[in-house]
């Protein structure tokens, strides 16, 4: 007798064999509705650009203009002051974390500004002593400065080659202003005083656009005994070493 094939009595052949799996594949996994990567990169994009769109806010009865991210915080910060339980945990929580991470960039860099100025200006001092046109390291080890009584430390020199070039144009345009006008103190009549004080006029316009270049600009320690010396130095030059000057 023959075993009857009907309902959920599928014929022997078809059948699933014992042991083995029905789908060896397994289940198909469910399609994500995850964002694609380039859709979220300009979300991101977006956010950022209205974050810092500017916007009108009324202040105190006058209209003033802030991005919005800040027109947000100031409102947060309001709100806190205010005395409102959950604007003040956010707004502190979040002062905190920023302080915590500023204070460990600070001390990260004030370390690594440390062990420069101790190894580079170690190293520095031995090849100068051999080779007296040892060019200067950048930034150069004297122009960082510790002060140990706030634990601040500053760096008053550049950086790169590109922002010397800047600071060593600067100290050369101080350099003929002082010589220019001390060249104008020193003899009022002389007949040539009329180009200086052009050549003057030019030196300080050149200075000013520098300025903007480097706003926080202040002498250089290194530079020191190169100041000093040019401090030394009497009179003035004429007009034309003026010229020539400016024209190099």
């Amino acid at each position: 007798m023959t075993d009857s094939v009907g309902y959920r009595k599928p014929p022997k052949q078809s059948q699933f064999k014992k042991g083995e799996s029905g789908n060896p594949r397994g289940r198909p996994k469910r399609p994500t509705h995850a964002m694609p990567e380039w859709r979220e990169e300009c979300m991101k994009a977006i956010i950022r650009q209205e974050a810092y769109r500017l916007i009108d806010i009324n202040e105190n009865g006058k209209k003033i203009r802030l991005p919005l991210i800040q027109a947000i915080i100031r409102r947060l910060g309001v709100f806190a002051a205010q005395g409102r339980p959950r604007a003040m945990r956010y707004f502190m929580e979040t002062l905190k974390s920023l302080e915590e991470a500023s204070g460990i960039e600070y001390s990260a860099y004030v370390k690594a500004l440390n062990n420069y100025k101790e190894e580079v200006g170690r190293e520095f001092e031995r090849r100068k002593k051999e080779n007296p046109s040892e060019p200067d390291p950048i930034p150069h080890p004297d122009d960082i400065i510790f002060n140990s009584s706030t634990g601040v430390v500053e760096l008053y020199g550049p950086m790169t080659k590109q922002e010397q070039v800047v600071w060593d144009r600067i100290e050369e345009s101080e350099a003929a202003i002082a010589e220019l006008e001390g060249s104008l103190e020193k003899d009022p009549d002389n007949k040539f005083n009329k180009s200086i004080e052009k050549d003057l006029a030019h030196e300080r316009h050149v200075r000013q656009l520098l300025a903007r270049a480097v706003p926080d600009y202040r002498p250089r320690p290194s530079r020191r005994d190169a100041r000093q010396k040019a401090k030394s130095r009497k009179g003035g030059r004429g007009s034309r070493d003026s010229r020539d000057s400016r024209d190099r």
